[in-house]
């Protein structure tokens, strides 16, 4: 998500010296970017909460049209625990500043989301119901996830997990409103972070900055 480039000019010809003194610089990023990256996960994690809990997904799977249509009897207990494995699975990866000519380089990745998202999927358990909606809301699309029944309104029935829908049979099935559907590259938690990486560099940078 990052990448560190120094270029110098430096007023000199002799050879040796230039090294050194990139040598040093090289150091002292090191340095700073390795006493920086335990503040990056505790400065980055409200940023990354913020954006998800902003989200219409979010929003419907807690009180709306998603926790009823998919019966969710303790969607906060679910969406609380996906959160935090989000933020617990945050990655960081540093390759140590090294000179190439006169440019200093070096790498700094801060990693989000599994691809395959292993580590939250087995947490839609916690919402109260047997059926995979966590699944279906981040890798089904539009594809149709209950064959030969749909969502039917009926207040109050005691046959409904959420109190207020129902199955019912129809030739159509059941599908992941449009609106929330999403794909393993498209959907609900790839939509709500992804204007998210000019800002974590943002935080990363002044962390860096602080250790100068």
């Amino acid at each position: 998500m990052s990448l560190l480039e120094a270029r110098l000019n430096i007023l000199t010809t002799d050879n040796e010296m230039i090294k050194e003194i990139l040598a040093v610089i090289a150091e002292n990023i090191n340095k700073a970017v390795r006493k920086a990256i335990p503040q990056f996960k505790p400065a980055v994690s409200p940023l990354v909460s913020t954006l998800i809990q902003a989200s219409p997904e979010y929003q419907a799977l807690l009180s709306g049209r998603l926790k009823d249509e998919l019966g969710l009897t303790t969607p906060d207990v679910a969406l609380s625990a996906i959160v935090k494995a989000i933020i617990d699975s945050i990655t960081i990866e540093y390759t140590d500043a090294k000179i190439s000519g006169d440019v200093i380089t070096g790498s700094l990745t801060l990693s989000l989301l599994r691809t395959d998202y292993s580590d939250i999927i087995p947490l839609q358990d916690l919402a109260g119901t047997p059926i995979p909606w966590l699944q279906w809301l981040l890798t089904a699309g539009d594809s149709i996830v209950v064959a030969n029944y749909n969502v039917g309104l009926r207040q109050g029935s005691s046959a409904s997990r959420a109190g207020s829908v129902i199955m019912i049979p129809s030739g159509q099935g059941y599908r992941v409103p449009p609106e929330f559907a999403g794909t393993e590259n498209n959907n609900w938690l790839t939509r709500s972070l992804i204007g998210i990486e000019p800002e974590i560099g943002n935080i990363m940078e002044n962390e860096i900055n602080r250790q100068f």
